[in-house]
């Protein structure tokens, strides 16, 4: 779930770069944006095991977690938005 996380992160940027360097919004790229961040932010929320690699007893570990959480949160939502406004 590790390298399907960082996939994931890796397409996200590559898309956001592609969008902010040719200005093309609301084509079929902007489409697969979106479902890699609808994704990406379930796998952020339900992933327990994390691509950062913190070391094991790590004491803000609960932190970590909450703001996954709230990333997922945060793309899930954007990309309802985005389905349910198209």
């Amino acid at each position: 779930m590790q390298i399907i996380e960082i996939i994931l992160k890796l397409a996200f940027l590559a898309l956001s770069i592609y969008f902010i360097a040719t200005g093309q919004i609301f084509n079929h790229w902007f489409m697969i944006l979106v479902y890699v961040g609808l994704i990406l932010g379930l796998v952020l929320i339900f992933n327990k095991h994390e691509s950062y690699g913190y070391p094991k007893n790590y004491p803000k570990m609960n932190r970590v977690y909450l703001m996954r959480r709230i990333e997922g949160a945060i793309l899930i939502i954007g990309a309802l938005i985005v389905f349910l406004h198209s």
